[in-house]
């Protein structure tokens, strides 16, 4: 074994003497560097472009516009809806004031309905509107919610956007739930669930849940997530880190035959098993700890950038019906390792090729190729209906999506891909074991 460890000794030497291995180090700190810098960037376009609305957009100029419109076109009741706008110049209700949303939702009533809710909208009476609004015939969400706003003294302005952002969705949960009929089991069961997590969250002071923040495309940029909103991301950096481990796996063997180097280490007493493993060995270890490297310096890069506002949100998921916290870090660290399953697939069949060949570009090539098209022509094949290709190690690498469901093949179990992936994991360690064994010098 001390041997063994020796040989891993010896890899690590070599590989990180190599200027290529120092370069490629250097790249993976520059990208974690640059996925927070042009998130920050995405972050202050999409703010800036709302403020620039914001401030270019006279609520006055379109007040009296929709005025023009309706006396010109008279359609039903337009004299009320006149009425409601011209209260809203006479009380610089703009698009920001919370009773911009309550004055508009009033289009429609008669102008004697309108009269008390101008009484305590002019007043800024928060709690006058909820009250009018419990009288009114409502959704079991919205009368939950204007009576919780009483309860709990939370009002419309900004110091409570947060518990009325958890507000809005526990309604809207609420009323959904009133129209999902029972056969949908799957939607019933998210509603239900965004309600209880919701409801827990008001309970106990929680403003924020990282089970929110996993998703680039569901990110909104004109809204400060704080630190959990790119760190939540930064698993995305996995696939630069799979890479870069593909190279030096792709040239872990092929270019020790290419230059020679080989028969210095073949005239040890060492078996050929031994030193293949011990190359093999040194390629995961590497591979895991570049994502490593990726997960610590990702945290002071995002907390520098975009400031550790947030740092302490829980990742709230349900399991048995009840409301379950978890330390969000540990929830990215899952995200992490669970992200590097396709890294070690990968760089298993880079370091295969490598022991069979003495070309280190052509192992690389094929891996990497292989690493962006094999997803792509495997949910072609799905499209298709080729249900076989459920056997490629291309459909089995995102066991995430699977657990959740996700899969591009029905009864997609996550054990049904784990075979798939040890079984293929089996067959390019049994080949680069036979090359490197059998090959001659």
């Amino acid at each position: 074994m001390d041997r063994f460890f020796s040989l891993v000794k010896n890899e690590y030497i070599k590989i990180l003497k190599k200027l290529s291995t120092k370069i490629l180090l250097a790249v993976l700190a520059i990208s974690v560097v640059g996925l927070s810098g042009i998130l920050l960037v995405a972050k202050h376009t999409a703010q800036r472009e709302s403020q620039w609305f914001s401030d270019t957009n006279s609520y006055e100029e379109d007040y009296n516009n929709e005025i023009e419109w309706l006396k010109d076109t008279k359609p039903d009741g337009y004299e009320a809806s006149v009425k409601l706008y011209e209260f809203m110049i006479d009380n610089q209700i703009d698009y920001s004031d919370w009773r911009y949303d309550a004055a508009i939702s009033l289009d429609g009533l008669s102008e004697q309905e309108m009269s008390s809710y101008f009484e305590v909208l002019g007043k800024n009476d928060w709690k006058g509107y909820c009250e009018l609004k419990l009288k009114e015939e409502l959704s079991p969400g919205e009368k939950w919610a204007y009576a919780y706003r009483l309860e709990k003294g939370i009002d419309f302005t900004d110091e409570y956007s947060k518990q009325n952002a958890i507000i809005n969705s526990v309604s809207g949960a609420k009323d959904y739930l009133q129209y999902v009929g029972s056969d949908e089991s799957e939607e019933r069961t998210k509603y239900e669930e965004m309600a209880v997590i919701g409801q827990y969250q008001l309970d106990n002071g929680i403003y924020g849940n990282t089970a929110d923040m996993t998703s680039i495309y569901e990110t909104d940029w004109s809204e400060d997530g704080g630190f959990w909103q790119v760190f939540m991301l930064t698993p995305y950096l996995v696939t630069v880190a799979g890479m870069l481990i593909i190279i030096i796996a792709g040239g872990s063997v092929a270019s020790e035959f290419h230059q020679g180097t080989i028969k210095f280490l073949l005239i040890n007493p060492v078996k050929r098993w031994k030193i293949l493993m011990s190359k093999y060995f040194t390629v995961i270890t590497m591979g895991f700890g570049m994502i490593a490297a990726v997960f610590i310096l990702s945290i002071p890069v995002v907390g520098i950038m975009h400031g550790f506002d947030g740092i302490s949100t829980p990742y709230l998921y349900i399991s048995g019906g009840e409301v379950h916290s978890v330390n969000s870090f540990l929830i990215a660290a899952r995200n992490y390792l669970v992200s590097s399953v396709e890294v070690v697939i990968m760089a298993s069949f880079a370091f295969a090729i490598s022991s069979l060949i003495r070309s280190s570009a052509l192992a690389i090539g094929a891996s990497v190729f292989l690493m962006f098209a094999g997803a792509t022509v495997t949910a072609i094949l799905s499209q298709l209906g080729q249900d076989w290709a459920r056997y490629l190690v291309f459909a089995n690498t995102d066991l995430m999506s699977i657990a959740q469901g996700n899969s591009m093949f029905p009864q997609h179990t996550v054990f049904f891909a784990v075979m798939v992936l040890v079984a293929h994991m089996a067959v390019f360690i049994l080949t680069a074991w036979d090359g490197f064994t059998k090959r001659s010098v």
